[in-house]
């Protein structure tokens, strides 16, 4: 088996519809029917009266003494009933005339659906038997004639008599009739006729096909009528006939018939030469009806036959509607005949005519189902494979160019990608000249690279790279994949990952051999590529360095050429080059060709064609952005030998140019007519080497300007320097000056030699050009060449010797040599005499543009007496002069010598006296639009605005303008000496970072002042809008910078109300997310100032802007300061109301819990800013939902229970910083507790257990959160689901420990509120009743109740009522006093019914366990019944003695006793309803108090928490600021790039337009009409059709 192929190699072969070729094959059908009508009526004419004349007597009599009956008989054998099953299985034609299926196989046939016209039933599961029926008794004259004619033909003797004798001719008679009987003894008889090959044609051409397709057409009827008797016994519920019996043989006749057809069809099929005729008298339709209508052993005859029909040397008509057949055969469950339908198409293949007509017919598809097929398996063929016909007829189809369109769209492509991963010599042969064939049609490239063909040439290249036959066609198809416009990025695009899987892949099929039945010896015996070489993810690039390693002559020019293609196309490069390693085998070949000379083994196929191409395609590579990678894998090299090459190229396969003469006519006139003795190859050669040589000096950096420097450049150079060609020593003088610009890294290179140095000959060049010109470029001298070449020279040879000789004064040393030669005075007279208004383009452009990089690179030098004396010689009106120019060179290189110069000690001060600001401005705002020269002039101003300088200037800007006597002349406002301030807004505008960068600093050192600030101020608001647009920057420094300013400005209470106004709110919101901590700490500080002044409008527009959101994301921060800063600064905004709803959205609370998640350090930091925080936001009710929901409760009670641990610990510092949080957090857990809707999670977040903790947990402080605390139970008491997590938080004894407290026992509120809540926990928690009463909760509420109101002794009896009704309880409430206090609460005047009533309930409750004393009772009666204290004592009463035992007070009598009871018996029932009592209008327990407002925090204390949070962010002092500094020498981007304004003449573009007029690569070796023969043999056999196991 074949390796796993890499990644991206494989493609998926698409499905392909079928319902259109069902509707084919059924008019296929139709027409094969009305065809046939017309032979059919002249066969009845013979047919009619076969005998001649009529048969008297009993001929067939049966009669034992009949001898003809005697003689019938003898040829019948008879079979037993238990021999039929082995008959079955066997299939023999010699069976009895008994036919029987098995038991078992009877309803196989007897339930199988009626059959569509082109398929085999998938449920025929057993095959028929072929055994004859048995002849009873009452035969009909015919069917008598037919069981003869059949049992005749079984003897192989009597074939001959039989035809002689016109038998065929009486069967084909027979055939016709609708008897069942008589039509199965004709199908065997022709099946055995047909068995010996000596009569095949005989047969055929006395008409047996005719009575195949009679008997085949017979078939659909049998179907029907079998199909119509099995839905009747299931409609009447009828059982099976039994098997063996007359009606099942009647059932199953049309089976037989069908087998013995197929029989009779294969035989036929042996008639060589007789295929046509087989075709015109229905074959086709024949071996369709006894596939559909047939058993299943009927198909494999049936394919044979269909196959035997295209084993033929000449097409015939109807071949096409024959193999149509083969491919339309379905797959069934016992059936797969694709690969035998593959042989039939690569049969058919061969044929020019029949390709079209194969593709409609659906060979496609049938081919690509058995392309990945190599198993031998069910293939008849055993010295091909499937996959070999598939291959050879997919070649063969794609030699018809117009049918490669449509292979291509029915994708043919992932066929090809199937086939070629084998290693075969013959089959990769075949998938690669059908890839070259199809890539040969324009309009199907881009579907080919789309359907995988690059992977499919990588394929075939990875096994077959020694392949000659195979290589060649490759390369022809990637140099035709890449020739449309577009495709190379489409190639590109095929790529796949690089890993261990697709290494080992690649190892794989590098390392397959081809079968020693293909060849004798491996052809990649001599490849030495690595997997790792050609496995580079790109997969175009694979194939071509796998093409490399061929030695064929034309795989070579193949593919040099296609890779001079590819890489016409920059955007290949990447792929290309730095992923592909295409560069290697160039850079190879190149040198060993170079060093070997004739004797290399790349000298045979190195033509002058081959060395044009791989210099063509360096030339490409150095026009690309990859260029740098190049020069590191050799390119320099590469090129330098390329002149070698070119001259072995020549030795050896001489120097012919097949366009030589188109070539003369395309270089029209820029070279001159060609010389004799030119070479135009050669001339082009080395100028395209030049130009690539050119083009890798410009853009090169300084290690590839070392690489090609050793790569011998230039001596390379220098040689066609001094060559004849013009044009090539234009462009190499261009290529010297771009290399020269390299500086250091070539500087060595230049001055080496001396006076012979290349320094020198650029200098003599100069000379020459300028003083001495040569008598070739002289118009008055006869050897003057031309006005357009000398033109060209001289702007290639002045320009690059000028732009040299600017390069070499980068150099210090340099410098020094051309001051000592007096190349300074020079230059200073050309700036003063040269035009300087003239554009890039014009004459002298290049000669101005040197000068001013030449008086740039002299400023830089570090000497402050040389720049102060360059100033006072006035420079700077020289520059100012020079900077009118529209050259952007000048203008940069004016903006970095006023950088150079402004960079001294003393002459900042002489270039503002001098006027140098008002020429930066200009040049850095109008006459310059380049970045990198108003970085420049940014610098220069940065420069300029050092320490003192920037005090006077600014300075000046305050000062009041003078007083003028002439009012009209006044200025309007003070804004006309503030020039310096407004330069901020301009250069502000810049999109340069560098720039943006300076300009931060400069505004940053003018926010460092007061005075500073107070100018911005003044200023037009377009200056601060300005400034602040310096956030955009995408340097992090820049905003920074910026950004530190403006909260500078924020912070300073003079200038924050027109910072805020103007956008310095929205400069801190980008501040804030800059990652820094100084920068972070500076927004904290500038929100904090703001909002600690109370300025509403300021306030506002914190609002308005959205900054308040911003301390909350700081206090994400894992830096500790800032979160302590942001969690402090937004306790500063909460405070007021406008913010608080943006704090709490943008998520305060969750930030103000993760500070109290910090560790215990920050936890104890943050606790005053978290409390406060959290008190302030909670003081909108709105918001208390939201801050909830975002875990406040947790936070606060985390926070509370760290409190109370350092106030455990007795820690006094901590105590004492740590006095307002207890505080707080009650007071802010109170303000939540007052939402009933968030009651649930309050409790669940552990705000009750904090609360508790508090007050009576270890550090406790229920001194100061007395009252808050007992509003907290109060309403969070009330919601009855909670009542147990209070009980379980302790909540109970919270509020007994609170009763006690002098805050909430002398306030009537606070004791409402704790006796309210008393009431909610003993009201809904019954459990916890004993462990209230136990805790002292009789002694706190009967103290409380004393001096509390009407509603809070409502409560306090409430309380009792539902404490007594613990039975356990009781004796300890009584014990308590429960009782006292129930009866003074019952007496009191002031109580209502209802009070009375929970005092009766809880007294009759407490009864049992009650020491009654005097009064008690009376008390108790009048709480229940007024009357009874009222009525008067009636005489008739029980005397005194008789009530003592029953009253140990002696006040009740015996009398009384009966109503006591009674009235303790009402009590009894109205207990049970004491829930009525607090929905009665007497119902004072929800009469709460108003809503507490009293203050936790006292002013005074935020005013210094707004202080401390100030001192914790303070202003950033800009350490940060760029530095100043010189420019130094001219732009490096510039003097690295091209020579600008020098266009030499160029080559290359005649190259390539002549390259088009030659041909790809020649195509005699796999010419587009060849085929391949691949001549499949008939089969002698019926193939196996079993479908492929799973």
């Amino acid at each position: 088996m074949a390796p796993t192929r890499p990644p991206g190699a494989r493609i998926t072969p698409l499905k392909v519809d079928s319902d259109s070729d069902a509707d084919d094959e059924r008019e296929a059908d139709a027409k094969a029917h009305e065809s046939f009508s017309a032979e059919r009526k002249a066969m009845s004419v013979k047919i009619k009266n076969v005998f001649g004349k009529q048969i008297m007597g009993g001929v067939f009599a049966k009669s034992p003494s009949s001898y003809e009956g005697v003689l019938y008989k003898s040829r019948v054998t008879a079979i037993k009933p238990e021999e039929v099953e082995d008959h079955w299985d066997t299939g023999s034609d010699h069976s009895g005339d008994v036919l029987e299926r098995p038991s078992h196989l009877g309803e196989m046939d007897d339930e199988r659906p009626p059959s569509t016209a082109g398929g085999l039933p998938a449920d025929m599961a057993d095959d028929v038997s072929s055994a004859d029926e048995s002849e009873p008794e009452d035969m009909t004259q015919r069917q008598q004639l037919a069981v003869t004619l059949r049992n005749y033909c079984k003897k192989e003797n009597n074939v001959k008599h039989l035809l002689d004798e016109g038998a065929v001719v009486a069967l084909c008679g027979l055939a016709g009739l609708d008897d069942d009987r008589i039509r199965c003894a004709v199908a065997v008889a022709l099946s055995n006729l047909t068995k010996r090959g000596d009569y095949i044609d005989a047969l055929l051409k006395a008409g047996v096909m005719v009575a195949v397709l009679q008997l085949a057409t017979g078939l659909p009827a049998a179907t029907a009528r079998r199909q119509a008797i099995l839905k009747r016994r299931w409609e009447y519920g009828i059982a099976d006939p039994a098997p063996g019996s007359e009606e099942r043989r009647r059932e199953t006749a049309g089976l037989r018939v069908a087998l013995h057809c197929a029989r009779t069809l294969a035989n036929m099929s042996f008639c060589r030469g007789g295929e046509e005729a087989m075709v015109a008298d229905g074959v086709v339709p024949a071996c369709r009806l006894t596939l559909a209508h047939g058993p299943k052993s009927a198909a494999n005859a049936c394919v044979q036959a269909l196959y035997n029909l295209t084993t033929v040397d000449e097409p015939y008509d109807g071949l096409d509607t024959v193999v149509k057949a083969a491919c339309a055969l379905p797959v069934t469950e016992f059936m797969d005949a694709r690969r035998v339908a593959a042989a039939c198409c690569c049969n058919a293949s061969v044929f020019f005519t029949m390709r079209a007509r194969l593709i409609e017919a659906g060979a496609l598809v049938t081919l690509k189902a058995v392309a990945d097929d190599d198993s031998p398996d069910n293939w008849p063929f055993k010295a091909f494979r499937v996959a070999d016909a598939v291959a050879n007829a997919m070649h063969n189809l794609a030699a018809a160019r117009s049918c490669r369109s449509d292979l291509v769209s029915r994708g043919t492509v992932p066929i090809l990608c199937m086939l070629a991963d084998y290693c075969d010599p013959q089959r990769l042969t075949a998938v690669a000249q059908t890839l070259a064939k199809l890539s040969r049609d324009v309009g199907s490239r881009d579907r080919i690279l789309r359907d995988g063909g690059l992977e499919c040439a990588r394929d075939i290249a990875m096994r077959g790279r020694g392949l000659a036959s195979a290589t060649r066609p490759l390369a022809e198809a990637l140099l035709n994949l890449s020739r449309r416009k577009g495709s190379i990025e489409r190639i590109c695009e095929r790529t796949y990952e690089v890993n261990d899987e697709s290494l080992q892949a690649t190892r794989d099929a590098m390392a397959e051999k081809p079968e020693k039945s293909g060849l004798d010896f491996d052809f990649n015996s001599g490849s030495t590529i690595d997997e790792t070489t050609c496995c580079t993810g790109v997969v175009a690039a694979d194939v071509l360095v796998l093409l490399a390693s061929s030695q064929d002559p034309s795989t070579r020019l193949g593919w040099s050429r296609a890779l001079a293609q590819i890489l016409a196309d920059v955007s290949s490069h990447t792929s290309f080059i730095v992923q592909g390693g295409v560069l290697k085998p160039i850079i190879t070949i190149l040198e060993e060709l170079a060093k070997g000379g004739e004797t290399s083994k790349h000298a045979g196929g190195a033509s002058v064609q081959f060395v044009e191409a791989l210099a063509l395609a360096c030339y490409y590579v150095s026009t690309g952005g990859e260029t740098e990678k190049a020069t590191e894998q050799g390119i320099g090299a590469a090129l330098v030998n390329i002149g070698e090459c070119l001259k072995i190229a020549i030795q050896c396969h001489g120097s012919d140019d097949q366009v030589k003469r188109d070539r003369a006519k395309l270089r029209g006139g820029l070279t001159g007519p060609p010389v004799d003795d030119e070479d135009p190859a050669e001339e082009r050669v080395l100028g395209v080497v030049a130009e690539a040589l050119d083009n890798l000096a410009a853009c090169a950096s300084p290690p590839s300007m070392d690489l090609l420097v050793q790569g011998g450049m230039l001596p390379c150079l220098t040689m066609l320097l001094r060559g004849d060609a013009l044009a090539v020593q234009a462009t190499c003088a261009t290529a010297l000056a771009n290399a020269a610009f390299a500086k250091d890294a070539i500087f060595a290179a230049f001055v080496e030699g001396g006076d012979n140095s290349p320094l020198t000959d650029f200098s003599n060049a100069l000379r020459r050009h300028i003083f001495e010109p040569d008598p070739e470029m002289d118009p008055s001298s006869p050897e003057y060449l031309g006005a357009d070449v000398v033109g060209a020279c001289d702007a290639a040879l002045v320009g690059g010797c000028c732009a040299a000789l600017a390069s070499l004064s980068y150099d210090k040393t340099a410098r020094a040599q051309m001051q000592k030669a007096g190349a300074l005075r020079a230059v200073l007279e050309i700036t003063k005499t040269c035009p300087v208004q003239i554009t890039p383009g014009d004459e002298g452009h290049v000669i101005t543009t040197r000068c001013a990089t030449t008086l740039c690179n002299v400023s830089s030098d570090e000497d402050d007496e040389r720049r102060l004396q360059l100033v006072e010689d006035g420079i700077v009106a020289a520059l100012g002069r020079l900077s009118e120019s529209y050259s952007e060179d000048m203008q940069n290189d004016i903006a970095r010598c006023f950088c150079n110069l402004a960079h001294a000690s003393e002459t900042p001060s002489a270039l503002v006296k001098s006027g140098a600001l008002q020429i930066l401005m200009l040049v850095g705002t109008m006459r310059a639009s380049a970045v990198t020269t108003r970085k420049c002039v940014a610098q220069a101003l940065w420069n300029i605005c050092t320490p003192s300088t920037l005090e006077a200037l600014i300075a000046s800007s305050l000062a009041p303008p003078a007083e003028e006597e002439d009012k009209k002349k006044a200025p309007k406002d003070k804004t006309d000496a503030m020039a310096f301030a407004h330069a901020f807004g301009l250069l502000a505008a810049q999109d340069d970072e560098q720039t943006l960068e300076l300009v931060a600093a400069l505004f940053a050192a003018t926010c460092m002042t007061s005075e500073g600030r107070k100018m911005l101020v003044l200023a037009k608001n377009k200056v601060l809008h300005g400034a602040y647009t310096l956030l955009r920057s995408k340097t992090r420094s820049t905003r920074l910078t910026a950004g530190l300013a403006a909260c500078n400005l924020l912070r300073d209470s003079g200038t924050s109300k027109d910072a805020a106004r103007t956008g310095a709110l929205h400069v801190v919101r980008v501040l804030s997310v800059q990652g820094d901590d100084a920068a972070s700490l500076a927004c904290c500080g500038a929100l904090a100032a703001i909002t600690g002044r109370g300025d509403e409008d300021q306030i506002k527009l914190v609002a308005r802007d959205g900054a308040a959101p911003v301390p909350v994301h700081l206090a994400l921060t894992h830096d500790v300061l800032v979160a302590r800063a942001a969690v402090r600064t937004i306790a500063c905004l909460a405070i007021h109301e406008c913010l608080r709803g943006p704090l709490v959205k943008a998520g305060a609370p969750t930030a103000l819990v993760g500070a109290c998640l910090r560790d215990a350090k920050d936890r104890d930091a943050n606790a005053d800013a978290v409390a406060r925080g959290m008190l302030y936001l909670s003081a909108s009710p709105e918001l208390v939902p939201d801050m909830v929901s975002q875990r406040s409760v947790a936070g606060l009670a985390v926070l509370g229970k760290h409190v109370a641990r350092r106030r455990s610990k007795g820690d006094a510092n901590a105590t004492a910083r740590l006095a307002d949080v207890p505080k707080a957090v009650v007071a802010c857990l109170r303000r939540f507790a007052a939402d009933s809707s968030v009651h649930e999670q309050l409790v669940n977040d552990g705000g009750a257990a904090c609360v508790a903790q508090l007050c009576i947990g270890p550090g406790n402080d229920i001194e100061h959160c007395a009252r808050d605390a007992a509003a907290f139970f109060c309403d969070i008491a009330r919601t009855a689901s909670l009542a147990s997590d209070l009980g379980r938080d302790a909540s109970g004894a919270a509020l007994l420990a609170l009763s006690s407290q002098s805050s909430v026992s002398d306030d009537q509120a606070g004791q409402w509120r704790v006796l309210r809540a008393l009431f909610d926990l003993t009201h809904y928690d019954p459990a916890r009743r004993g462990d209230l009463v136990n805790s002292g909760c009789c002694l706190a509420v009967e103290k409380l109740s004393t001096t509390a109101n009407v509603q809070a002794r409502q409560c306090a009896a409430a309380c009792l009522c539902y404490l007594s009704e613990h039975k356990p309880s009781r004796s300890r409430m009584v014990s308590d006093g429960a009782v006292d206090a129930l009866v003074r609460a019952a007496e009191d005047t002031r109580a209502n019914d209802v009070t009375k009533h929970w005092c009766a309930v809880a007294l009759a409750n407490l009864s049992a366990e009650t020491e009654v004393s005097k009064g008690d009772v009376a008390a108790l009666l009048n709480v229940t019944f007024s009357e009874v204290t009222s009525s008067p004592v009636k005489s008739n009463s029980v005397s005194s003695s008789e009530e003592a035992p029953f009253s140990p007070s002696g006040t009740l009598t015996r009398k009384m006793t009966t109503r006591v009871k009674a009235v303790l018996h009402g009590v009894g029932e109205a207990s049970a309803s004491t829930n009525e009592l607090m929905k009665g209008s007497g119902n004072l327990l929800d009469a709460s108090p108003l809503t507490p407002d009293w203050s936790i925090l006292s002013g005074e204390g935020h005013a210094a928490f707004v202080a401390a949070t100030l001192a914790q962010a303070p202003a950033a002092h800009h350490d940060a600021l760029p530095p100043r500094k010189s420019a130094g020498v001219a732009e490096a981007a510039r003097v690295t790039a091209k020579v600008e304004g020098v266009d030499p003449p160029r080559v290359v573009h005649d190259f390539t337009e002549c390259a088009a007029l030659e041909d790809s690569v020649p195509l005699e070796d796999f010419a587009a009409d060849d085929v391949l023969h691949v001549g499949f043999p008939k089969l002698q056999d019926p193939p196996p059709l079993d479908p492929p196991s799973e």
